[in-house]
Formats: C-alpha cells, sequence, structure tokens
C-alpha cells in the first residue's frame, strides 16, 4: 500500500511540473505602442498597464502547449499630451464602450527549446479589440527560468481592420498600421 502513495505522489509532483497555470497581474508588466503620423517625422509613443488575465503552459512531449488571454486595460494608454490621450480614448477606442483589447491563445504549440532559452517564435492568436475580433500573428518570447516566466508579445494592429478610425489632426494623419509590445512576468 505504502508504494502506491508513492507512486501516485510522484506522478503527482510530476504532473504540476508540465502544467503551470500563471495569473498575469499589470502592475507586473507594460504595454507600448508606436503609430507613425504622416508625414513620418511624427512618432507617437505611448504606453499602459500590462495584460491581466490567465494563461496555461502545458508541456506535451517535446513542446509546450499556450491557452489563455491577455486583457489590456486601454484607458491605462498614455502618449504623455492629455488632449491627444482624450482624443484617442474617446473618438477612436472609444473607451467607454470597449474598454479592453483581449489576446487570446489557444492551442499554441511553442518549442520546448525556444521556451528554456527564451527565443523568438511566430505564433497565431485571435486579437478582440473594438468590438471586432480578427486572427493576429504574434511574434512571442516566453521564457521559463528560475521559476519566472517572462513573456514578450509584439504585434501589429491595423486600424482600419477593428473599424476604428484614423486619427487626423492639424494636417497630420496617423498611420493605419499601430505597433505593440505587451510583456509581463510572473512566478511560477
Amino acid at each position: 500500500m505504502k508504494a502506491s502513495k508513492i507512486t501516485v505522489l510522484i506522478i503527482l509532483v510530476f504532473a504540476f511540473q508540465l502544467v503551470a497555470a500563471m495569473t498575469l497581474e499589470p502592475v507586473k508588466g507594460k504595454t507600448h505602442f508606436i503609430a507613425v503620423g504622416r508625414p513620418s517625422a511624427l512618432k507617437i509613443n505611448g504606453t499602459g498597464h500590462g495584460p491581466a488575465g490567465d494563461l496555461k503552459l502545458e508541456k506535451i512531449g517535446d513542446s509546450y502547449v499556450l491557452n489563455g488571454e491577455a486583457l489590456m486595460d486601454l484607458s491605462s494608454l498614455d502618449t504623455g499630451i492629455e488632449m491627444r490621450d482624450r482624443h484617442m480614448k474617446e473618438k477612436y477606442l472609444e473607451v467607454e464602450k470597449f474598454k479592453q483589447a483581449k489576446l487570446v491563445f489557444k492551442d499554441v504549440k511553442l518549442p520546448s527549446d525556444k521556451v528554456s532559452k527564451g527565443g523568438e517564435v511566430e505564433v497565431n492568436a485571435t486579437l478582440d479589440l473594438h468590438g471586432q475580433q480578427k486572427p493576429m500573428p504574434v511574434s512571442m518570447v516566453l521564457e521559463v527560468k528560475n521559476g519566472l516566466v517572462k513573456t514578450i508579445a509584439k504585434f501589429k494592429v491595423k486600424l482600419s481592420e477593428f473599424n476604428i478610425s484614423i486619427p487626423t489632426f492639424s494636417g497630420i494623419t496617423v498611420a493605419d498600421e499601430v505597433n505593440i509590445t505587451t510583456e509581463t512576468e510572473v512566478k511560477l
């Protein structure tokens, strides 16, 4: 009887090492975006809170599988200019109606060597933004090291695909494509 209890304990410990549930906390990450204006000399840099949400990383064979979602609070975005921020949130992103953006990962396979060494890998996700859901290619670095999981996700949002009007002010128009980077770090 004693041997079977030890076997069950070993199986439970092994299973725990294969599945990592991670709760993302906005204060432990950040979001950054860059929008280029025309004329192209204008670059609008903005920051916001890191993502919230839950991710599950499971080791299956020689790879990991990622599932879950990362939620970005759009009201936290800040470009450093109050009037521009107000226009961005009220007129273009309509933050009162669409409070967050959601990046969903479903059965995303990540090679073990990329996870252990922090290598970059292209994955497919779904972005829910401004009431629209679209497939989104994401360049992701996910590194598991010393009990921490660090993630960096980079993707490009084409505003017109999400029914977001292209911002324009005093003869300057923002390009349709905006570069987004989110970073976070969680303990296993």
